[in-house]
């Protein structure tokens, strides 16, 4: 009688772990289809993504998940900044780094600070622009996945432009090179594959 106890409290448990795996699963992909979706209406229907942003908000200050409560406030600053409203982007994009400090999503940490990055030298600060996007820069773990790859080159030539702008030409040529080294790179990596 106490094997067939055991092996369904084994099995109890394991429906129960893989129940909780599977609710956790589909709460993170809509969270992820979410973001998607408000990346998606920043261009075109900003006031749309603002809404999307802030539910999205609103849910992960309830459930007391600072990440996704970083990402929703970054893209609420992405939204902000494509309505001109810059003050407004910068403030959600402080707030996002905040949620962030206690976060180890690196390549998050790195997108923030590029759009802050980006911000400031759309008003010619270059050195806080600077500031930023090397700090971007320090964030990125190269092995970690292609997209990472895609987004170093993409702040590689973020760089590049602000140094250029500075009349620094040599730094400003030096990041671009190493941007079209690693893409050459990469796509030797697929044409391996």
């Amino acid at each position: 009688m106490k094997p067939n106890l055991i092996i369904t409290f084994v099995i109890l448990l394991f429906q129960g772990l893989y129940g909780f795996s599977q609710e956790k699963f589909i709460e993170l992909t809509s969270i992820d289809s979410l973001i998607q979706k408000g990346m998606l209406e920043i261009r075109n229907e900003p006031n749309q993504a603002i809404s999307i942003f802030n539910e999205l908000l609103k849910e992960s200050k309830q459930s007391s998940d600072s990440l996704t409560t970083a990402k929703a406030l970054n893209g609420l600053g992405l939204a902000y900044a494509a309505k001109s409203d810059y003050a407004k982007s910068l403030e959600f994009h402080y707030d996002a780094l905040t949620y962030l400090s206690t976060s180890n999503s690196t390549i998050t940490l790195a997108f923030v600070n590029n759009n802050i990055g980006n911000l400031y030298g759309r008003f010619n600060l270059y050195d806080d622009a600077l500031d930023y996007l090397l700090e971007a820069e320090r964030y990125i773990n190269l092995n970690q996945n292609e997209d990472d790859y895609n987004f170093y080159n993409f702040l590689l030539l973020n760089i590049s432009i602000l140094k250029g702008r500075q009349d620094k030409n040599e730094e400003s040529l030096s990041y671009i090179i190493e941007a079209e080294r690693n893409i050459d790179n990469t796509r030797d990596r697929k044409s391996v594959v």
